[in-house]
């Protein structure tokens, strides 16, 4: 009954042991994990942030292109229209070589 009873009280104390062990690993545990919830939330917070910035910059330069495209075509647009004001000015001076510039 004694042998019995120290093997108990042996397997106690090594459960209790391990137990006290356990339960601080669980505490550095929990602290880790809560840590890096926090640097988580930082991260996705400011990911989101970078996103909104990245939309914003894709918006203006989706405004640019288009105001480069209009400036190039409005230039293309007047440069045929003084080509075609030039040519026909020269046909009309052939026909009137005598008037006045």
């Amino acid at each position: 009954m004694k042998a019995t009873y120290n093997k108990l009280t042996s397997d106690y104390e090594y459960l209790q042991t391990n137990y006290s062990s356990l339960k601080g690993d669980h505490g550095k545990l929990t602290s880790d994990y809560n840590k890096l919830n926090s640097d988580y939330s930082g991260l996705k917070s400011e990911y989101e942030s970078n996103i909104t910035k990245l939309s914003t910059n894709t918006n203006l330069l989706y405004i640019f292109i288009t105001t480069t495209i209009m400036f190039m075509v409005t230039t293309v647009y007047f440069a045929r229209r003084k080509q075609i004001r030039f040519k026909s000015l020269m046909r009309l001076t052939n026909y009137f070589p005598l008037l006045p510039s």
